[in-house]
């Protein structure tokens, strides 16, 4: 695990936070330079989370994810789907959100207009 300023993550080197320019007080992400390790970085500080929210640790759940929003290549994304995949869920459970469908369909459902 490390801590960095307001970041936490877990990793085995040190991922320093996506380069940044502000225009008019908003923030620009820069493109960023991969990192070796980056993607297991970013998924397992995605579960680590998941397991502070379910422990209701709110002020350290907020530093890891600080961090996993920091590492957004420049377009919002992560660098594979199994990253987005764990990040996006710890986003859903941080939000509070549940993440269940909003329609479900049954054979009798008939088609939508």
């Amino acid at each position: 695990m490390w801590v960095a300023g307001e970041y936490t993550y877990w990793s085995r080197q040190v991922i320093p936070p996506n380069p940044t320019w502000v225009k008019d007080t908003i923030h620009y992400q820069q493109p960023r330079i991969i990192y070796a390790q980056e993607g297991s970085a970013v998924s397992a500080s995605g579960y680590a989370l998941l397991v502070y929210l379910a422990n209701n640790r709110m002020e350290d759940a907020t530093s890891i994810m600080k961090w996993l929003q920091s590492v957004r290549n420049s377009i919002g994304g992560w660098g594979s789907t199994q990253v987005k995949l764990s990040s996006d869920t710890s986003f859903v459970q941080k939000k509070g959100k549940a993440a269940e469908p909003c329609l479900k369909l049954t054979e009798s459902t008939p088609p939508c207009c």
